[in-house]
């Protein structure tokens, strides 16, 4: 499910987002969801930030399977999108959630985004 409330389709995002972006999305497709759980994916501006979530249900159990892949020496994605958002001047989170899944946050200052893009 894909979601963008007050996003425009004619704003860019930063080109340097775009890879983080796509690690994020394929790390809930096959850690979190697997074949049978679900994907959310919103963009919104919140305090003259952008603000993408890609979050996950852990049909895949994402928490366990994610800290299998840090702990393993993998989720290199992880470091270099928050090398990233350190350079956009930006901040990455990534949270396990209550219910299940994991929600991973780019929160991106809209000043930042313009200059980059």
């Amino acid at each position: 499910r894909v979601t963008s409330e007050g996003i425009h389709s004619g704003e860019v995002m930063p080109i340097k987002l775009w890879p983080s972006l796509v690690h994020l999305v394929h790390n809930a497709l096959i850690h979190g969801v697997g074949k049978s759980g679900q994907m959310w994916l919103r963009a919104y501006h919140e305090n003259w930030n952008l603000v993408i979530e890609v979050e996950d249900d852990g049909g895949a159990h994402a928490e366990q399977a994610l800290l299998t892949s840090i702990l393993a020496g993998r989720g290199v994605g992880l470091s270099s999108t928050r090398q990233a958002m350190k350079e956009l001047e930006g901040e990455f989170t990534l949270e396990g959630l209550p219910r299940g899944g994991t929600r991973a946050r780019i929160r991106l200052p809209l000043r930042s985004a313009a200059k980059a893009s």
